[in-house]
């Protein structure tokens, strides 16, 4: 990374340039432009729309209109907002280099800061995965994520004020009721500094506040600097982009025209709403195969072009889970897409929702086998009191041999004495939502089931290894009586029977929870919504599904527990001589 980071500091400019000055700056930026922070703030009211959004479902146009309010749509997804200067804008500009690999690992980078600002002023602020930021069960901020020219873009804002009357009214909606729920849950669930506070803080002393938390993060200096020509060239043609109305009207259209609908040809429409966002699927079908299909939605999906790739490799595909499932995952591996809290599994409930609508009343569908739960596993390790009933139930259940583990305890000493403890770190298969045993494996034994599940069937394995060389979790192994892999199953027999994970039933401490990510109603769903949690490895981009709360360094990261010794122990000095023994600085070594 760079010595220094350039801050743009923009109050009060026209709505249009606070949503493209930041588009510019990426587009413009080359190899010698420095990593940009933005903080901007417009000078009026408008709407800004995510980028795979469709206005005509998303925004009242009317009310709009009647109310003079511009609409933008930006380049970074999520969904439409309500925006004035009751917000302060900040947005990185980053070389790639520069930021960590994966988006949840940007985001908790990006966030940070934020945090610390809010924490600083007296507002207790935390972290929810993957990208809010929440007070008490309360959101004051969400962030975005885009790709523009060589640049990472992350965006996102400081709440002085927000207007939750007027955001109400500009979202379309069936029904005047629903728009006064909508204004309900705004009250019950989105808070402000001035709500917090009881006052709006002084706009320069919570610049210079942030300035220093992310200098503080970043361990970078912060400098303000100077808005380029290049830059405003750039800025003046993105300007004349977003007041087009083929940018602003782009998605929700089937893009093949003058196909007859007849017997055979129809027009599908469905919603999906999957951890990371809403999904719209507009598909029409001939014949029972996808004719043409528009998604559309405020998920975040990287990068920017995956999104029309995916579109064009479903088309022509017969529409059951199976086909659709196994092509959108052949996007995802292809063009290494990342779509935090969005599964191909996701993708494809929502298509399969159009295709074959589901019974009134359900919030699921088991269509041909496709489940729209996804499994995972969260461990408290607070709680975790190193026992091993974890380890010995699943050894027992799953009769695992010896000299072989599914599950087992890492413990690591940390401290120097006499302030030493021990800390326990429960490890096994991740269950990761992009595995890199299921596409290595040459036989097809290892393989994702539709919940999420990484399950491998022993009975076709060759013990050629594959899986174990992919794994970056070191969570397989050659079972020494039948020489083929194994793992963790996430006791799979049990869960299908309505029964919990083994190791989930016999820890005394609760420590272990596992459970469906996508149903908000689960107990592990609540905790992660409050929780602070970390991941093994999350640079692999596997998408780990074993989460941590309170998951240390030391034993989540092998790297950490480094000796570094100064001087060799031959260099020490006898006691028997004048000048004093010198002294050898060594970490702890996990056991």
């Amino acid at each position: 990374m760079s010595k220094k980071i350039r801050l743009l500091y923009m109050e009060g400019v026209s709505p249009l340039r606070s949503q493209t000055v930041y588009h510019a700056v990426g587009y413009a930026m080359k190899e010698s432009t420095p990593n940009t922070i933005i903080m901007v703030s417009p000078n009026g009211p408008y709407v800004s729309i995510g980028y795979h959004q469709d206005i005509q479902k998303e925004v009242d146009l009317d009310y709009c209109e009647k109310h003079n309010l511009p609409v933008y749509r930006r380049e970074v997804g999520g969904g439409a907002v309500f925006l004035d200067n009751g917000q302060l804008f900040t947005q990185w500009i980053f070389h790639k280099e520069d930021l960590p690999a994966t988006l949840e690992e940007r985001f908790k980078l990006y966030i940070d800061p934020l945090v610390a600002t809010y924490q600083e002023l007296g507002i207790p602020a935390n972290l929810r995965p993957i990208n809010d930021i929440h007070v008490n069960g309360k959101k004051i901020g969400g962030t975005g994520a885009a790709q523009m020219g060589i640049a990472e873009i992350l965006v996102g804002s400081l709440m002085y004020t927000f207007d939750k009357k007027t955001m109400s009214q500009v979202l379309k909606v069936p029904s005047e009721k629903m728009r006064d729920k909508i204004f309900e849950s705004l009250e019950a669930y989105m808070t402000t500094m001035s709500e917090q506070l009881g006052s709006t803080p002084d706009r320069a002393t919570v610049k210079d506040l942030y300035m220093k938390k992310v200098s503080e993060a970043l361990g970078m200096e912060v400098y303000e600097g100077e808005w380029t020509e290049e830059e405003e060239a750039m800025a003046k043609e993105i300007d004349a982009r977003f007041t087009s109305d083929e940018w602003l009207y782009q998605k929700g259209q089937l893009k093949q025209q003058g196909v007859k609908i007849h017997q055979d040809v129809h027009i599908v429409e469905a919603a999906f709403k999957a951890q990371g966002g809403l999904i719209r699927i507009i598909a029409r079908l001939r014949e029972g195969r996808i004719d043409d299909v528009t998604i559309s939605g405020d998920f975040t999906l990287l990068p920017v072009f995956a999104l029309g790739a995916l579109e064009q490799s479903l088309r022509g595909v017969a529409a059951t889970p199976e086909n659709l499932k196994s092509k959108i995952e052949e996007a995802y591996y292809r063009l290494n897409i990342q779509s935090p809290g969005v599964t191909p599994t996701d993708f494809t409930t929502a298509i399969m929702n159009a295709v074959t609508p589901p019974q009134a009343g359900l919030t699921k569908i088991t269509l041909r086998g496709l489940m729209t739960q996804n499994y995972g596993f969260l461990i408290d390790q607070s709680k975790c009191i190193g026992c091993h009933a974890c380890s010995t139930a699943c050894k027992s259940e799953n009769q695992v041999p010896l000299g072989v583990n599914r599950t087992w305890v890492k413990y690591v000493e940390t401290g120097s004495y006499p302030d030493v403890r021990r800390r326990f770190q429960v490890t096994r298969c991740n269950h990761c939502a992009n595995p890199p045993c299921v596409r290595i494996c040459p036989v097809t034994a290892m393989y994702q089931r539709a919940d999420g599940i990484v399950e491998f069937d022993p009975s076709i394995c060759i013990g050629c290894k594959s899986c174990m060389q992919a794994c970056p979790y070191d969570s397989i192994y050659l079972d020494p009586e039948t020489n083929t892999a194994a793992k963790c199953t996430f006791c799979a027999h049990r869960l299908d029977v309505g029964l919990e994970p083994a190791c989930v039933v016999v820890c005394p401490e609760h420590a272990i929870l596992a459970g469906d990510l996508n149903d908000p109603a689960s107990e592990i769903s609540r905790k992660l919504s409050t929780a602070q949690v970390t991941v093994r490895k999350p640079e692999q981009g596997t998408g780990p599904k074993l989460f941590y709360i309170n998951g240390n360094d030391w034993s989540l990261h092998p790297s950490a527990t480094q000796t570094q010794v100064k001087v060799m122990y031959g260099q020490i000095k006898s006691p028997n001589k004048t000048s004093p023994p010198l002294s050898a600085d060594r970490s702890p070594c996990p056991s």
